[in-house]
């Protein structure tokens, strides 16, 4: 018998690549609503941490807000390239915002009962690393020159995951019109 997996549209590929055993797919699209009983689920797709990033809110007796890779109770959702997209995220972060919820669950850490001081943090955390890159700009810097002053004390993997934020980053300045490449280097406009 075939596993029957719920999944958005935009890692269908993905999965069918990857996986070796049978299995029936259910898509979820965006705004589809699940019922059990008296709790309905809707599914907003939050795309930014990864395409097919999907959130749900439940709502029965309260409304709770299952964000999973949006937030986190502690630290800071890692979005970097190729995957993650830094605008996608933000929009994503402004859409959960929209949703009266009592309750917001996030992928690690404890549950919120204060869904929007959750997801002000997170949308603080990213502009704070924005402002950090364009005060380092101040003079034209490589991506390496960039990481290690932003991430002075990362080696090995992390140092590429540290490079991969960082990326998302400047293509987010990039299509801001705030920065642009010349050669290997970026600069302020």
């Amino acid at each position: 018998p075939a596993l029957p997996i719920h999944l958005p549209a935009a890692v269908v590929d993905l999965l069918d690549a990857n996986l070796s055993f049978p299995y029936e797919k259910f898509l979820l699209e965006d705004e589809a609503v699940l019922e059990h009983g008296e709790t309905t689920v809707r599914c907003l797709h939050t795309p930014g941490h990864s395409a097919g990033h999907l959130s749900f809110v439940v709502q029965g007796d309260k409304t709770s807000t299952l964000a999973g890779d949006m937030v986190t109770g502690d630290g800071a959702i890692w979005v970097g390239t190729p995957e993650g997209d830094l605008r996608a995220y933000l929009a994503s972060l402004a859409r959960l915002e929209t949703v009266d919820a009592n309750t917001l669950a996030p992928s690690h850490g404890a549950v919120s009962l204060q869904p929007h001081k959750l997801l002000e943090k997170a949308k603080t955390h990213k502009h704070n690393r924005e402002q950090q890159i364009l005060d380092t700009l101040e003079e034209p810097q490589s991506l390496d020159a960039l990481t290690s002053k932003l991430y002075p004390d990362v080696t090995g993997v992390v140092y590429d995951f540290a490079q991969r934020s960082l990326q998302a980053h400047l293509v987010k300045l990039e299509h801001d019109g705030r920065i642009r490449q010349n050669g290997n280097l970026y600069v302020l406009t």
